[in-house]
């Protein structure tokens, strides 16, 4: 129930870009249809879980912001994230 509540009011913005080489539009093309991670990032996961625990077990809001660019994913990264809060491994 705790992730139910802290997932609603969830948004901390963490710009993450490992592939900054690429312009716009190549990494649009070479990503798309971002229908899958193709650069898990559980490390980066684990910390914002941890974050978003202790803001939200304090009585604080999180909010947390997710695109394309850390994951290739966001809908995906959203998804792992939530399931990382609440089955933390």
């Amino acid at each position: 129930m705790f992730y139910a509540l802290c997932i609603s009011i969830v948004s901390c913005n963490i710009p993450l870009s490992r592939h900054g080489a690429y312009g716009y539009e190549s990494a649009k093309a070479q990503y798309a249809p971002f229908d899958r991670l193709q650069d898990p990032d559980p490390t980066t996961r684990a910390h914002l879980a941890r974050v978003i625990t202790g803001t939200c077990g304090a009585g604080q809001n999180a909010y947390v912001t997710i695109n394309n660019k850390a994951e290739r994913s966001a809908p995906l990264s959203v998804k792992a994230l939530a399931k990382y809060l609440c089955f933390p491994a």
